[in-house]
């Protein structure tokens, strides 16, 4: 099942149905990282780093999260 990343939504899930897997969506982490970098107007320093870094260090970090809350 595929949810959020908030830990109540994973907890709920596998105490109504116990044998469920959970996995989080990065698609809506990434969404609420890029509404969070401009919140806090912090555009030009993410781009400035996405110009000298590869995509991949996003990817890594998504996956990190992903890992903790799919245990």
């Amino acid at each position: 099942m595929y949810v959020d990343f908030e830990l109540a939504i994973h907890t709920a899930a596998k105490l109504v149905f116990p044998s469920v897997k959970t996995r989080s969506c990065q698609f809506h982490l990434g969404q609420n990282w890029w509404k969070k970098i401009q919140n806090l107007h912090l555009v030009a320093e993410f781009k400035a780093i996405s110009e000298k870094r590869s995509v991949g260090l996003q990817r890594r970090i998504a996956q990190q999260i992903t890992a903790i809350f799919s245990r």
